[in-house]
């Protein structure tokens, strides 16, 4: 029983289907720290290709503005250039670095109650607030990458749409793309 309830657990937090996927998977340090890694696995598989993404948007529109054949050109208007896809690129990043805190924090926590099951904060409440800050701050960034600004749901590794809020910088488009 209690492997089907780490695989369910495994597969009810990659999926992100619910925040209640958190709760579902509360009690055992044991089934958070494989609920924990393999979410950590997921989103270190992403990490790269979303950089990458940004690196190549960038380079691109710096050959826009001075093509390999130009010879020489003003570094300001590339900087320029590069400059404003990071800009647009920035709610992306900043949430990257929230999730990365909030999985921090729940790892480091896990670990500490595996060496100490009886230290503060090992409780199921205590544990299941930090799991639903990783799943907050994840379903940040994923909203991140799918607002009107980047339109990017190609770089979101898990299934489905979040729920996202419904402000142009932060929203799923209508459209769904």
């Amino acid at each position: 029983m209690n492997w089907f309830l780490n695989r369910l657990c495994m597969v009810l937090v990659t999926a992100l289907m619910a925040a209640g996927a958190m709760m579902a998977c509360s009690g055992t340090v044991s089934t958070q720290s494989s609920v924990a890694h393999t979410t950590a696995q997921t989103l270190n598989r992403a990490q790269p290709v979303w950089i990458h993404a940004m690196q190549d948007e960038a380079t691109n529109a710096v050959n826009q503005v001075c093509p390999g054949d130009a010879g020489n050109c003003a570094a300001a208007p590339m900087r320029a250039a590069a400059d404003a896809v990071f800009a647009r690129w920035s709610p992306v990043v900043a949430a990257w670095e929230g999730t990365r805190i909030a999985h921090d924090a729940w790892r480091l926590q896990l670990e500490r109650c595996r060496a100490d099951a009886h230290a503060s904060g090992c409780e199921g409440p205590a544990l299941d607030s930090l799991s639903l800050a990783l799943l907050s701050a994840t379903q940040q960034w994923r909203c991140a990458v799918r607002s009107d600004a980047m339109r990017r749901p190609d770089l979101d590794p898990f299934p489905g749409t979040p729920a996202c809020p419904l402000h142009p910088d932060a929203g799923v488009p209508a459209d769904g793309r």
